[in-house]
């Protein structure tokens, strides 16, 4: 998400199955959307770069052909079962680049 979109983009997890998830350029965030708290806790030895800890800490969970989704731990509420899923921690790292923001 290392981009200037047109008011912005807003991270948050789908109320639904407890999703990592964004809106896309120009869209509204759902209604039921939770939108805090994410914590932004940037690390010295990371230049640019911070990690960003999302309710109950990340899930990694398998959805087949070697992709994976980002859940809540917190708001899980997927069909994969838990045990298959990975903890993971997100690091946000900036660029000095804008590349584009949306593609069809």
């Amino acid at each position: 998400m290392d981009t200037e979109v047109p008011a912005g983009q807003i991270a948050y997890i789908n109320a639904t199955d407890g999703a990592f998830a964004f809106n896309i350029a120009h869209t509204a965030v759902p209604e039921d959307a939770i939108k805090t708290p994410f914590t932004y806790s940037p690390d010295p030895n990371i230049p640019q770069g911070a990690f960003l800890g999302i309710p109950g800490g990340a899930l990694a969970c398998p959805m087949g052909n070697d992709v994976y989704k980002i859940y809540s731990d917190k708001h899980y509420k997927c069909k994969v079962e838990k045990s298959k899923c990975l903890s993971i921690s997100l690091l946000a790292a900036g660029t000095k680049n804008n590349p584009a923001w949306q593609y069809e």
